[in-house]
């Protein structure tokens, strides 16, 4: 009857194992424009209410913010009144408090490749 009971109590450990895993997965930290007028920049996969100032680079000015991530990891900063001339110009990078950081991802569609680029 021990045996029995033991090997019931590993099958269930075993089968509570893969949804213990997949819980515990945190999604790397990403910061991407959401808006260029006024400049928006949408920061996800944070530490819950981590403090993050967020800096960004625009037509030779360099614009910071300090933010707290929500309880989802997330933020959202507006730069009023700055709307680059060039997206594709512009940079920015998120450092949180806890370690968390992120680069700037411009969507593709929004600097194309030029014509002579190598891998044409």
């Amino acid at each position: 009857m021990r045996g029995f009971i033991a090997i019931i109590a590993a099958l269930m450990i075993i089968a509570a194992l893969p949804v213990a895993g997949s819980a515990a997965v945190a999604t790397k930290p990403s910061l991407r424009a959401a808006s260029t007028s006024p400049l928006t920049l949408r920061g996800a996969g944070f530490k819950a209410v981590e403090r993050v100032r967020v800096t960004a680079r625009v037509d030779g000015a360099r614009l910071v913010r300090i933010v707290r991530a929500t309880r989802t990891g997330t933020f959202t900063v507006v730069f009023t009144g700055v709307s680059p001339r060039d997206p594709c110009t512009m940079d920015g990078f998120a450092a949180g408090a806890a370690g968390s950081r992120a680069v700037l991802k411009l969507p593709e569609r929004m600097c194309p490749m030029p014509l002579d680029a190598p891998g044409q």
